[in-house]
This record gives C-alpha cells, structure tokens and sequence, in this order.
C-alpha cells in the first residue's frame, strides 16, 4: 500500500506532466520530494515535487559497466562521505551493505545497483543524480 505523501506525489506528477504520467509504465521514490520515473521507451524522469519539475536521468547501461561511470560514482560517494563528516562503515551501515562493498563501489572496481543508489543518496542526503554526476 502506498503512503499518502506519496499518493500525493504521484497525482502532483500527473497534474503538471499528464502525457510523461500516461507513458510511466513504473515509479519509485528517489528522495524525500522526488518520485522517478520509467517510462515506456525505457527512459527515466525524474519529479521534483517540491519544485513541480521534472529532469531526465541517463540510464546506465549495466551490461557496459563504463568504467568513468564507477570511477565518477566512487568520487562522488568519497566526496558525500567527507562532505557529511562521516566514516566509512557508518555510511556502509546505514546504507545495508557491507564495508567491503562501499569500498569496491568508492574504488570504481564495482557498480552499485538503482537500488543500493537511492539507499546511499539518503544516508549521504543527496540524490542519486548528485552520486551519478549528473547537473
């Protein structure tokens, strides 16, 4: 069952961007105001409920595994960390996964799945865009 801010959320998107809401074929929240999208050409777009705005996010295609990608992925989860002033295994168990595996996402050896993502953009109070280096 969804939430009620939530329900919100998604009839706020539907509202303001009624043709992207008629192609969505999945949704997500992303960040505390922020619902993203799947639509049915297998783009994403992200909802900024706060702002009533929308920006597209780049899909990341796994089956490449672009190596800059993990590398960006890695300095922009290192920046957050010394940014909020926290330690790596606090980050790692607030996130739900190991210290190991922060260490190969920050390192660039692996790359973190949408939904590893979003739990580190919360912990780190940022969004996955923000973690992407996406501007």
């Amino acid at each position: 069952m969804l939430n009620s801010s939530f329900e919100l959320i998604l009839e706020q998107f539907r509202m303001y961007f009624p043709d992207l809401y008629d192609q969505s074929v999945d949704w997500w929240k992303s960040g505390p105001y922020h619902v993203t999208f799947l639509l049915n050409d297998n783009s994403r777009v992200e909802f900024d409920s706060s702002e009533n705005s929308i920006r597209w996010i780049p899909v990341i295609d796994r089956s490449t595994d672009n190596e800059s990608l993990r590398k960006e992925i890695g300095r922009n989860i290192r920046k957050y960390i010394a940014y909020r002033g926290m330690r790596q295994h606090e980050v790692s168990e607030k996130a739900g996964i190991t210290q190991a595996m922060l260490s190969r996402y920050i390192n660039g050896t692996s790359m973190p799945g949408l939904d590893k993502l979003y739990s580190l953009a919360s912990v780190l109070g940022c969004t996955i865009d923000d973690l992407l280096g996406v501007e």
